[in-house]
């Protein structure tokens, strides 16, 4: 039995790790709407993925089942590429040449500090001062999702905002 079990382990592992490959689709999903006439495209690609993000995040950790977990966090790995590899474009986009390095390294910086520090310690005061309970640890998580992720796209469409003067500006 265990080691039907690893079996099936090793085979939703890969299966993540090809719908997180995927999720670069979100570069090509870019292109496209650049070539429909959107200035902003990469920053529209990443509103895009966040908002299909949020249904996998929030759900994922309330599945009644492991099976539907796993299926739901492939969801989420393919849509969490979306953001990545557009907002980098947009920040090329928007930054003299001679400042694109270290704003793209001050991105990564906030983008890691953002969700690598506050993110876990959000669930963690949810978890421990909102529900009092480690049991209700999955609907902290469902709570976090469905707190940053809106707040998240409502900072990308004030950059949308933005970018479009820049464009503008540009032009």
């Amino acid at each position: 039995m265990s080691s039907e079990l690893e079996d099936v382990k090793s085979e939703v592992a890969a299966a993540n790790r090809v719908l997180a490959y995927l999720g670069l689709a979100g570069g090509f999903t870019a292109n496209w709407l650049r070539r429909q006439g959107h200035a902003d495209a990469n920053i529209r690609t990443a509103q895009l993925g966040i908002g299909a993000l949020l249904p996998f995040a929030a759900s994922f950790a309330l599945a009644p089942n492991p099976w539907v977990s796993l299926a739901l966090i492939g969801a989420m790995n393919f849509f969490a590429g979306f953001p990545f590899a557009g907002m980098y474009a947009a920040l090329q986009e928007l930054t003299p040449n001679r400042m694109r390095a270290q704003i793209a390294a001050l991105y990564v910086v906030c983008i890691n500090l953002i969700g690598g520090g506050c993110g876990p310690t959000l669930v963690a005061l949810f978890t421990d001062f909102v529900f009092g309970d480690p049991l209700r640890l999955p609907h902290s998580l469902a709570i976090a999702a469905v707190l940053t992720l809106p707040l998240s796209s409502l900072c990308l469409l004030s950059l949308r905002r933005s970018f479009a003067g820049a464009a503008r500006a540009e032009a």
